[in-house]
């Protein structure tokens, strides 16, 4: 689902974040039972997924689907992908006719607005309680990470599925590496330690390759591709410790004692500050910004701004700011850019761009994590780590049908999302020699290193459980006014047209000034950051 990945991941980081921003309460403790013990499996599951322009995972699909019907020959299981472009009109199709029912069973929610999601979609909290007959009756949730299983936005239940993980790397060119001399005695490849390292890597290659770009990433847009990637996992890395600014304290209208009253700030736990180890209170992080107590201003956003200006555009292509997410990768593509930054859909995007070029010069690709920065005083990062954009991805979703067509659909998902059924989801991408784009969620389930080459990295963290490292609070990706401001002041300060202070002061000032027609947007009393304690809708 390449030509979706820039957008869907957008997508995740502005909803799926949105679950630890927004959230409070909880879900049901004690659903009701809506399965029963015997399937009538005489029937028909239709799963209309975005994979028709990729015929690997549409393979893939079809060989689970096959194996279910081995299993109960009484049921049709059709695969009838769609064409990912257009996935989000055909949703918005299938769901806009009142009491009308799609023919779809199984679509992917990602897309899917949060009132659909809510009243067309079947709830799988009822069902993860239930043992998984294809996976020695243990419970289904049991035999799942609980990545794979999130609570809706409003936590009024759970509407979709993950099977995998998403996460970023920079990505290399091996042969312009070598060229480069980053090779350490032994022939392995170098990987840079710290961003001062990357740094002196691109000098190199500069040096000792002909005419060759170290780094190539559009300068276009800040809010979708490369470019917004690094500002958030980079603000994150500086912001860490904002957790403890943020949470919510006994009092406050989304306070969770479940969670919250036990909650202290570790900076060396990548999930410390996960939506299910904490609550955040947005509204003091808003109070806070509006207060001058976290800005763009600040030495620290500064700081890191500073450190991605020299390497963007000091290492990039000439016309790097018209550039947009697609012209950049075509530099690395044909060979004149030593690296990119890009999510680990980047292995498929590798294994289609030759495939489709047979009289192009292949490279091979080598990849590491994203490298710290460091600083002193005012101007040192908050962590030592750099977490990343991704996470849990799949965003399976089971369309709301009668009892009998619900508990046959969740059968066909308890056996894709056993080890079985993954087993023969992944063995079916092995022999077509594609890619997946990160480890299973669910447990047992050993993924090939043939299937997915980064599999010895262990996930390192959600940058977007953050809200410096979600576009400070999703200010400058909702907002139309602050997008607006965010983007241009991006494009100027990375182009040279104003000083990296000037940039703080300025987007400083739109955020501050928009923040009450946001909260109006949103719902909210206007003013509601004066009162952080109070529900905003209030």
């Amino acid at each position: 689902m390449k030509k979706l990945s820039a957008l869907l991941l957008s997508a995740l980081l502005l909803l799926g974040a949105f679950a630890a921003f927004t959230g409070c309460g909880g879900g049901n403790d004690n659903p009701p039972d809506t399965t029963t013990d015997k399937i009538d499996y005489n029937g028909t599951i239709n799963i209309n997924l975005p994979i028709k322009d990729y015929p690997f995972e549409d393979i893939a699909l079809k060989a689970v689907a096959e194996a279910y019907m081995d299993k109960h020959p009484e049921t049709d299981v059709k695969v009838e992908g769609q064409t990912s472009s257009t996935y989000k009109d055909w949703l918005d199709s299938q769901f806009a006719g009142g009491s009308s029912v799609t023919d779809a069973d199984i679509v992917q929610t990602l897309l899917i607005s949060n009132a659909y999601l809510t009243t067309k979609m079947v709830d799988y909290s009822s069902y993860l309680v239930k043992p998984n007959p294809y996976n020695q009756n243990k419970s289904w949730k049991d035999t799942m990470e609980e990545e794979a299983y999130p609570l809706s936005t409003d936590r009024s239940g759970i509407y979709t599925l993950n099977f995998t993980t998403n996460m970023s790397f920079f990505f290399y060119n091996k042969t312009l590496w070598k060229q480069a001399g980053l090779t350490n005695a032994d022939g392995t490849d170098k990987a840079p330690k710290t961003w001062d390292e990357l740094l002196e890597f691109c000098a190199q290659i500069e040096s000792n390759t002909q005419d060759k770009v170290p780094f190539a990433v559009g300068g276009a847009t800040y809010t979708t591709g490369a470019m917004s990637w690094l500002l958030n996992i980079y603000g994150d890395q500086y912001y860490r410790g904002i957790a403890d600014d943020i949470h919510a304290v006994a009092g406050d209208y989304c306070y969770d004692p479940d969670i919250d009253a036990d909650w202290t700030l570790d900076i060396t736990d990548k999930n410390n500050d996960s939506p299910s180890n904490y609550t955040a209170n947005m509204l003091r992080f808003y109070a806070a910004l509006m207060d001058n107590q976290i800005t763009p201003k600040d030495a620290k956003y500064q700081a890191m701004i500073t450190n991605l200006k020299k390497l963007i555009p000091v290492y990039c292509q000439d016309n790097f700011i018209s550039n947009n997410y697609y012209q950049a990768e075509e530099l690395f593509w044909g060979g004149n850019a030593a690296m990119v930054y890009n999510t680990t859909d980047f292995f498929n995007t590798y294994k289609q761009i030759f495939a489709q070029r047979p009289d192009a010069e292949k490279f091979e690709i080598g990849f590491f994590p994203a490298p710290p920065m460091t600083g002193t005083g005012d101007a040192k990062p908050d962590a030592d780590t750099v977490r990343s954009v991704g996470g849990a991805v799949g965003w399976y979703g089971v369309v709301k049908k009668d009892k009998k067509q619900n508990d046959l659909v969740m059968d066909f998902m308890m056996f894709w999302g056993s080890k079985e059924g993954q087993d023969i989801y992944n063995q079916s991408l092995k022999e077509q020699g594609a890619y997946i784009s990160g480890n299973s969620l669910v447990k047992d389930v050993d993924t090939p290193a043939e299937i997915y080459p980064a599999k010895e990295y262990e996930f390192p963290g959600l940058c977007h459980n953050n809200p410096v490292g979600q576009f400070f609070g999703n200010l400058a990706s909702m907002n139309g006014s602050s997008y607006q401001m965010f983007e241009a002041l991006c494009k100027n300060v990375f182009n040279g047209d104003i000083t990296v202070a000037r940039f703080g002061e300025q987007l400083t000032k739109a955020f501050q000034n928009d923040i009450p027609t946001y909260f109006t947007q949103m719902g909210w009393k206007s003013d509601a950051y004066l009162t952080p304690e109070k529900d905003p809708r209030l």
